[in-house]
């Protein structure tokens, strides 16, 4: 199927779901009997053979300080998605820190193929993300989320979207759903016009210094999973472990991917030997009341050294909490 790009917004018409296959992926899913480790629920999820791109996986949800519900599947990059799903609210995706939101356009491809909704990225570009560097408020972004999310709505013809926040995109599209406290003097208010929001590799907490302000503001005000009527999921991946013995190892190289997990996951959660997506620790990719998600094997960022959140076999899985 062939789709253009014809908006600034970067909308692609929605397909003809009627001329492509229609499938349930989560009745394709076989779950296993859930075990215990501690206080954490942890599944094995099991994949039919036909699908080459999941595998059973299990990881204990105590390596990743998590307390409450934690599902794990297992992605490979050699998978094999075709499958489309039933008509869903429109998708509006929120970038990462610092990203350029061009480098999402396969991500978007992906979501069109795979939803059959329409697809809408959220242009944020270097000038965007320099206007809040060292902490400054991230006024700039969630303008242009509003702006975006009215535009799907009127084209769609829809009353709600689905929220998609990658990275940083996650906690900044909190502040946007907020509907109680002001932020810089404004009330965004945009969880009347959201289904649900999906966050990929998002620090929901950080020690990091200058997130501090925005952290402590979105936490204190807008704690957990905090809009009663929008349903919050948390998609975290553990790509790049650390344990003592490879932190050790990579003391001093500068830029191996594990030398930047170690620094990544000590500014964020305050300790390296710690399990993640190489760049987001999973210790602080979840949130209380909503419903946390790991994937194994899976990186950080579209230019990472394995498959990220945007390969397809993880985007048709989380694509199932799209409503």
């Amino acid at each position: 199927m062939h789709t253009h790009n014809d908006s600034k917004f970067g909308f692609y018409p929605k397909p003809n779901i009627n001329q492509q296959l229609a499938m349930d992926p989560v009745k394709s899913q076989n779950r296993t009997t859930p075990s215990f480790c501690g206080s954490t629920l942890v599944w094995t999820i099991r994949s039919p053979s036909r699908d080459h791109g999941q595998q059973r996986g299990r990881i204990w949800g105590s390596q990743c300080g998590h307390s409450r519900l934690v599902e794990v599947l297992e992605v490979q990059r050699d998978s094999n998605t075709s499958s489309v799903v039933k008509k869903r609210h429109p998708l509006v995706v929120v970038p990462g820190f610092g990203a350029d939101y061009r480098k999402y356009q396969a991500l978007q491809d992906e979501l069109v193929r795979v939803t059959g909704q329409n697809v809408y990225l959220v242009p944020t570009t270097s000038a965007t993300w320099l206007k809040t560097f060292g902490g400054r408020p991230v006024t700039p972004v969630l303008e242009l989320i509003s702006s975006v999310v009215e535009t799907s709505l009127r084209e769609s013809q829809e009353e709600k979207i689905t929220l998609v926040g990658h990275s940083a995109g996650g906690w900044i599209s909190r502040i946007w759903l907020g509907s109680k406290h002001p932020y810089r003097g404004t009330i965004y208010a945009g969880a009347s016009k959201v289904d649900s929001l999906i966050t990929l590799g998002t620090p929901h907490t950080s020690f990091e210094p200058v997130t501090q302000e925005n952290m402590n503001f979105v936490n204190t005000k807008y704690p957990g999973a905090f809009e009663p009527d929008v349903r919050y999921v948390c998609i975290g991946g553990t790509g790049l472990s650390m344990s003592e013995t490879e932190a050790q190892a990579v003391k001093g190289r500068f830029w191996n991917p594990r030398w930047f997990a170690k620094v990544s996951y000590q500014l964020t959660a305050g300790e390296g030997n710690l399990l993640g997506d190489g760049v987001v620790p999973c210790s602080v990719t979840s949130l209380s009341g909503a419903h946390n998600v790991l994937l194994r094997g899976i990186f950080h960022a579209p230019d990472s050294p394995g498959p990220w959140y945007g390969h397809p076999a993880a985007v048709r899985y989380w694509t199932q909490f799209c409503r």
